[in-house]
């Protein structure tokens, strides 16, 4: 009997360690996208704040660190977004990473990227940087951004920032997704995000492994090597979840509805 008990407690144990490794190995969590808005300010900086998130973590894709005070007076710093930000070119999904960053693109900066004025000199420079895909399609090695250094159970809030005015850029359109393999991109998506003017799209997710994936899928069928990320901020959502997320989609839409007057 005793024999037993502990050949039970030993299954129990392996067990366990097999779910464990699985979330620790996952490539990320179900994610809900709200869809893009548009904006023209840097006052969409403080959207997260104001719903009460908690500053984690930016990136400046695509040129160097910056820390600046946001219009609503919170100091905000975006990490370099090149050198050990650029990943490499690999089949996605990948094993874990411990340095965030994105995969399969290369960054660039430049004026022609973003001709407008947010009411921010170092915003508006953000935007005028992004990673590109560099790969000839999205079959096996799509633009992804990771997340990393994440604690698993803990929700999560990142927003997406994209633009680029090119002229050679016209109509073309990008979506982001939570999952992806074998060529297909699946799970939550943003739907399609136009890059004419700034565009920024929230996603939620409790993370269910120290680090989450965001693919960027080519969705206008102009060309395979078009999608870009010039930025993203990450936040953590404090309990009560649903009100805080509730507010944020409501900021998102103030965004977009002042854009349209």
């Amino acid at each position: 009997m005793h024999h037993s008990l502990t050949s039970r407690n030993l299954g129990r144990r392996a067990g366990l360690a097999a779910l464990l490794v699985t979330l620790t190995t996952a490539h990320g969590a179900t994610i809900t996208f709200t869809s893009a808005a548009s904006f023209d300010t840097a006052d969409v900086l403080d959207a997260p704040y104001t719903a009460g998130y908690q500053f984690v973590a930016a990136m400046n894709i695509g040129d160097n660190a910056k820390t600046f005070d946001t219009p609503g007076g919170n100091s905000i710093t975006f990490a370099t977004g090149y050198g050990v930000a650029d990943l490499g070119d690999l089949d996605m999904p990948e094993p874990e990473s411990t340095t965030t960053g994105y995969y399969n693109g290369n960054p660039q900066w430049g004026t022609v990227l973003f001709a407008g004025g947010t009411g921010s000199i170092d915003f508006d420079d953000i935007l005028r940087g992004n990673a590109w895909h560099t790969n000839g399609s999205d079959s096996a090695q799509p633009l992804t951004l990771r997340l990393t250094d994440l604690t698993i159970g803990t929700t999560y809030a990142v927003y997406l920032y994209s633009v680029d005015q090119r002229s050679s850029s016209a109509d073309r359109s990008q979506a982001y997704w939570d999952s992806f393999s074998g060529g297909t991109f699946s799970g939550g998506t943003s739907g399609l995000v136009d890059q004419t003017s700034p565009q920024v799209v929230m996603g939620t997710f409790v993370a269910d492994a120290s680090y989450q994936d965001i693919f960027i899928q080519e969705a206008d069928g102009i060309d395979n090597d078009d999608t870009h990320l010039s930025a993203f901020t990450l936040y953590t959502v404090p309990e009560p979840t649903t009100s805080l997320l509730v507010a944020g989609s409501l900021s998102l839409l103030g965004i977009r509805r002042r854009r349209a007057r």
